[in-house]
């Protein structure tokens, strides 16, 4: 801001900054300040900036602005930050950076303006956790293929924690990377072990497809399955056991090859143009009932002579016609202004209000409260306060699923059930989480259904595709 010879004008700038901040429900401190960049608020950080704070303030644990935008995934406002001036090498107390901060995110451009603007890639924390690291461990695969490009980091280390937390997408980026790098040397036994102990048959799948042929692949087979089975991984230890009798050096000496599909009741032609899509007039637009329909269950279908390679093919090949959504018996009546505890009415036979806090058992439901919060909500232009809102988070102690309900607001969950049509076919097919079946050359699963989008996963890169109900 310059303000020679007009100070009493930039006196009143920098007021009417500060009233901005105080009329959006925040102070004039560095703590606010932090709290804004957390929640992404770029007008009222900006109103802070204009009334003289300084954009690299820092808050007790080293935090800055900067840092906090980052971790919360805010990749505009850190932008905006770093226009200010913001440093993006600076370091909080336990030795992390804004670019550590992004990676464990999964926030790719943010990632990507802080390299920019000067950060280290390879900075390592007080624990000597670096952002590769960060990033494999949060499964963020696309952060790990960038920086593990641009790194001098050894990322085999990172490759192997991958395979020991099961995420195939991290997995598959940085074994494409080591196919440009003919003299190295992976640890393709320990690979196999640790995602077998683990019990992450994805991850087990992609690394018997991905590891070179040889002399040692028995070995790294037959020692990936005791360990499976000490470990109590019966799924994993039966389908290892089941490649070894199938490999050229195994029991019955017979190729290691996918086995033929099985037969279905009806197999899709390969589509051949898009007049073979739905008709309009068949799609059904709106929740349906499932119940009592004729209906083939999809999973251990097989589609295999539909031409579909790709995930991004899925939703033009597969159309979800319909569901019937499944509503948890949880309804939010409303969170205290302390964020202490929440009213909660609990339906069944015999529908009860409830009052719990965070950490409690929701009764008869098997899930636990995760947050309770209140929150402001604005509008995106003026950011004027319409009304306060509640929320709370719970999660589903068997499956570790979590769900988010707002005031009486029906829960949806992904346990519901679809109507599912591949294009081209006149058969219908009733589809529920977990159905595994195959469309081409796609392994794939039923991850979850609710709010009129089925999600599919691809079972060995664990990519994920939504396919919307048909309009």
């Amino acid at each position: 801001m310059i303000c020679l010879g007009a100070g009493v004008a930039c006196r009143d700038e920098a007021e009417q900054a500060r009233e901005t901040v105080l009329e959006a429900g925040f102070r004039f401190s560095i703590g606010d300040f932090l709290k804004a960049a957390r929640e992404g608020r770029e007008a009222v950080v900006n109103g802070f900036l204009a009334a003289g704070m300084q954009v690299d303030a820092v808050g007790p644990g080293g935090e800055t602005a900067l840092m906090a935008a980052a971790g919360a995934g805010w990749n505009h406002l850190v932008e905006r930050l770093l226009k200010a001036g913001a440093s993006a090498g600076r370091l909080n107390l336990s030795g992390k950076s804004a670019l550590s901060a992004a990676a464990a995110a999964g926030d790719l451009r943010s990632v990507q303006a802080l390299a920019a603007g000067g950060a280290l890639v390879t900075q390592a924390d007080s624990n000597g956790g670096t952002p590769l690291a960060m990033a494999a461990t949060q499964g963020h695969a696309g952060v790990v293929e960038w920086l593990a490009a641009r790194s001098t980091e050894p990322w085999e280390p990172v490759l192997r924690l991958a395979c020991g937390a099961g995420h195939t997408g991290v997995m598959d980026a940085l074994l494409n990377l080591g196919k440009g790098s003919p003299g190295l040397v992976l640890d393709w036994k320990n690979y196999l072990i640790d995602s077998a102990r683990a019990g992450h048959l994805p991850a087990v799948q992609l690394l018997t497809h991905r590891m070179p042929a040889g002399p040692d692949q028995v070995n790294w087979l037959t020692a990936a399955a005791t360990q499976a089975q000490a470990a109590g991984q019966g799924q994993v230890a039966d389908f290892l056991t089941d490649v070894i009798k199938r490999h050229p050096a195994g029991e019955d000496g017979e190729a290691l090859a996918e086995a033929p599909p099985a037969p279905i009741g009806e197999l899709a032609p390969e589509p051949k143009s898009e007049a073979l899509g739905v008709d309009a007039a068949e799609a059904q637009t709106a929740p349906v009932s499932l119940t009592g329909r004729s209906v083939q269950r999809l999973a251990g279908a097989r589609f295999t002579r539909v031409n579909c390679d790709r995930m991004a093919d899925l939703p033009g090949v597969l159309k979800m016609i319909g569901w019937e959504p499944q509503v948890w018996p949880v309804v939010l009546k409303d969170v205290t202004v302390g964020h202490e505890s929440a009213e909660i009415l609990v339906t069944g036979e015999t529908p009860k209000t409830v009052s719990l806090r965070v950490g409690e058992e929701i009764p008869g439901t098997g899930c636990v409260i995760e947050k309770l919060r209140r929150r402001r909500l604005y509008t995106d232009a003026t950011e004027s306060m319409l009304r306060n809102a509640s929320e709370m988070s719970f999660r589903r102690v068997a499956t570790g699923e979590v769900f988010r309900a707002e005031p009486e607001v029906p829960v949806l969950s992904n346990d519901s059930t679809a109507l599912l049509r591949v294009v081209g076919s006149a058969q219908e097919w009733g589809a529920v989480p977990g159905d595994e079946f195959r469309v081409g050359s796609l392994l794939l699963r039923v991850k979850g259904i609710a709010a009129a989008v089925a999600e599919f996963e691809n079972r060995l890169t664990r990519e994920t595709v939504p396919v919307p109900l048909s309009k």
